[in-house]
């Protein structure tokens, strides 16, 4: 899966998220670090307990109290028109599951895919 993913620290984000961890994406030998990464989906993950593995496209206005508390905005205009144009082109998931290898599956089809 996500080395080293253990080991992160899960972060109290609220009673309504409880504990997160924040996964930024990975070096390995046959990469390079870049400043900035391609974004095309965003998805909001939620584990439930006896739950079927689904994940179902969200209208940007859902996606928008999911993702925006979470995000910090610059307060200059130009900035925060930058980071709204590039949210409008995206598309927004909710995954939720009980299955982590069928999670990942679901997952990895959806990014993998074009679109």
């Amino acid at each position: 899966m996500i080395p080293g993913f253990d080991e992160l620290p899960l972060i109290f984000k609220g009673e309504e998220k409880g504990s997160v961890k924040f996964v930024v994406p990975f070096q390995n030998k046959n990469t390079k670090p870049q400043q900035s990464y391609p974004c095309q989906k965003m998805v909001s993950i939620h584990y439930k307990p006896e739950s079927k593995t689904e994940l179902k496209e969200i209208p940007f206005s859902e996606a928008m109290e999911i993702f925006v508390p979470d995000s910090w905005i610059s307060p200059k205009e130009v900035d925060a028109k930058e980071f709204m144009d590039w949210i409008e082109g995206l598309s927004f998931y909710e995954l939720t599951y009980s299955d982590t290898p069928e999670a990942l599956e679901v997952f990895s089809k959806l990014f993998n895919s074009q679109g």
